[in-house]
């Protein structure tokens, strides 16, 4: 670090090191505000700590003149300068003006337009001058003071004399040497503050890209939800009018090859208002955040409409909660649903779950007929099955937003076995009151 020295009133110049990588000039898109980005709470600590040992006053402006961080400021300035609305003009004058020219690197040392040595070493971020660290309120050991300057200003501005004075040699003295050394540490100090505020302002950009593209995303998804809602609402109208004209003339008509065809109609008609209403849930399928449900509620509250002759659920089911999309009920209801369909006689249905290292297997298992091997491979691929095609396959996209999945694993002639494995994190056990019991309908 060079230092150039001027006479001892006037102004010394310190340039210090180069500007680093870090401090190049990148292009923004918007103001930057020191405040929003530098840690005030923690360089308060570092400047307290500072002044402690050092016994010598420090701070950080902005380039509005605003005190942003701010430690042992001499009493002549609290008590005097900064009261008074004239003298603090030439505190305001004096922190703004002397230092906009000043450049990564560089280090003023001056003297305030009331008389006190200040030394300030700039805050720049991305090629823009945001603030300055002050160290300030001083006299160099080996100048000599004029007394009668301070007389002067304090008849100037209206101050009690003998206690200005007074005040004035409570002013600390440092030598050359001592201010050389606490200038370092705020080259080094601005240094860090600019490292730490740029990862912070890419932060700050990153998460506000982020808002922006939420938001477009946002916006572009409403209006692929209203013209699918638009859409869902007018196919549906007109399958009313189809399936209203088809029943009129399976009426007008005991031809046995006119009705065979017409019953493939209405199967096809069935088949497409199914696919509309799995369009609405798939739609809506991840809108809403993931939320805990307790699994038991959920079983009873879904198996109350099908026809099962009972529904059994372990102790630990019973205060089971999941981390899953709110259409988890769902998942319940098409896996019972199937069952009552497709069993082959009354269907006893259970749910249980126990530890799987750290993951949790939740089985569904009825005794019904059970599901073929030919069938398991393709069981979760949509439009397969007896049905519609869509019920499974939905199900597992259902879990698959918190990371469950799930396999069948039953025996044919035995019944159907369902595994889902819920990840560590994902499940929970409430304490206390153990749920709704859905053998309270059924048993």
């Amino acid at each position: 670090m060079a230092m150039s020295k001027g006479s001892k009133n006037g102004t010394i110049t310190i340039v210090t090191s180069p500007v680093t990588e870090h401090e190049k000039a990148i292009s923004i898109d918007a103001p930057i505000v020191l405040r929003d980005i530098i840690e005030l709470d923690r360089l308060q600590k570092i400047m307290d700590d500072f002044f402690e040992l050092t016994n010598m006053g420090i701070s950080i402006m902005d380039m509005n003149g605003e005190l942003l961080v701010q430690s042992g400021w001499h009493n002549i300035c609290t008590q005097f300068h900064r009261k008074n609305p004239e003298s603090l003009k030439n505190c305001i004058y004096s922190e703004i003006h002397p230092t906009r020219s000043l450049k990564v690197g560089e280090t003023v040392g001056y003297k305030c337009r009331n008389h006190m040595w200040h030394v300030v070493t700039p805050i720049i971020i991305e090629g823009h001058h945001l603030g300055n660290v002050f160290l300030g309120q001083f006299f160099y050991d080996d100048e000599d003071l004029d007394i009668n300057v301070f007389a002067d200003q304090a008849d100037k501005f209206g101050f009690e004399k003998e206690e200005y004075l007074e005040t004035l040699e409570s002013v600390p003295r440092y030598s050359r040497n001592k201010v050389e050394t606490s200038i370092r540490f705020c080259v080094n100090l601005t240094t860090l503050i600019s490292m730490l505020s740029l990862g912070k302002l890419n932060l700050l950009r990153e998460n506000a890209e982020r808002r922006r593209i939420e938001e477009a995303y946002r916006r572009t998804n409403e209006k692929l939800n209203l013209l699918s809602n638009i859409t869902r609402h007018d196919i549906n109208n007109q399958l009313l009018v189809l399936r209203g004209n088809l029943e009129l003339a399976q009426k007008g008509t005991t031809e046995p090859g006119m009705l065979s065809r017409m019953a493939k109609i209405e199967k096809a008609t069935d088949n497409i208002w199914a696919q509309i209403r799995f369009t609405k849930d798939y739609q809506e399928l991840g809108s809403t955040a993931s939320r805990w449900q307790r699994v038991g509620d959920l079983v009873a509250e879904r198996g109350r409409a099908l026809d099962i002759k009972e529904i059994n659920l372990c102790e630990q089911v019973l205060r089971l909660e999941l981390f899953a999309d709110p259409m988890l009920g769902k998942v319940f209801y098409n896996l019972m649903e199937n069952s009552a369909k497709y069993g082959g006689k009354a269907i006893t249905a259970r749910f249980c779950c126990h530890d799987d290292k750290e993951d949790l297997l939740l089985i569904y298992e009825d005794d019904g007929n059970g599901i073929s091997a030919a069938d398991r491979e393709h069981l979760f691929k949509r439009g397969f099955g007896k049905g519609t095609g869509l019920g499974l396959f939905l199900s597992k996209e259902i879990l698959g937003i918190t990371g469950i999945t799930i396999q069948e694993t039953g025996e044919y002639g035995k019944g159907a076995r369902f595994e889902m494995r819920v990840p560590k994190g994902m499940f929970r056990f409430a304490q206390g009151d153990p749920g709704r019991d859905p053998r309270e309908k059924t048993g």
